[in-house]
């Protein structure tokens, strides 16, 4: 991204500017996709165990990008219609992934304690002893309570700011885009934060916890 900076300051030439700018497109959407695949592939954790996790890095990556890239075309007086089609197109397939995974994931669907211990599904185990008393690292970690008691709000709240404002941003007022990207960013902030925040290990079904 520095050399295809460089390049275009330096006036280095349209070959090697479009070498730089395509490698630098590839290479983010290995790292993108690198980066939801890190969490898409632990079957310990049920709800980042799923395709939507990489596709949805990828949508809310290139819907956020594009907000930007309209925000700092329209403080320099050029927010074209086709920036502004182009972002709430990828603001729609962003949203329609997003819901899509909380629809997927609204109740705990992963392992049962029953099937943890290789048990029939008509069987219905039960823990008789934690191990402990109270709260330790792994109840703490992999169970968070506040996250499933607000996610309903904290959900609503991440996608009025991430998508809903900025829908209404770029069909009646595309040069402000700056305030789309403050609201997107936020509601976004959200999100990760219950991404995170939900998650639960299967490891909890040894603390107790009938299904995750």
């Amino acid at each position: 991204a520095i050399g295809y900076l460089g390049s275009a300051w330096l006036g280095l030439g349209a070959t090697l500017h479009t070498v730089l700018g395509l490698a630098t497109l590839v290479l983010a959407w290995a790292t993108l996709f690198s980066t939801g695949m890190i969490y898409a592939c632990l079957k310990t954790i049920p709800r980042w165990h799923s395709p939507l996790v990489p596709l949805n890095y990828m949508l809310l990556g290139h819907f956020s990008a594009a907000l930007l890239l309209l925000a700092m075309r329209a403080l320099q007086g050029g927010a074209t219609p086709g920036l502004v089609w182009l972002a709430l197109a990828l603001l729609a397939a962003a949203a329609a992934g997003k819901i899509a995974y909380y629809a997927k994931f609204q109740r705990p669907s992963g392992p049962t304690l029953a099937r943890a211990i290789g048990a029939t599904t008509a069987a219905r185990a039960k823990l008789l002893d934690q191990g402990h008393t109270h709260g330790t690292f792994l109840t703490n970690e992999f169970g968070f309570r506040i996250a499933r008691e607000r996610a309903t709000t904290l959900r609503w709240v991440a996608l009025v700011a991430a998508f809903i404002v900025p829908v209404f941003v770029l069909l009646f007022a595309p040069q402000a885009a700056l305030v789309a990207v403050v609201a997107c960013l936020g509601g976004l902030f959200v999100e990760r934060w219950l991404f995170f925040a939900e998650a639960q290990h299967v490891v909890r079904l040894y603390h107790g916890q009938q299904r995750v």
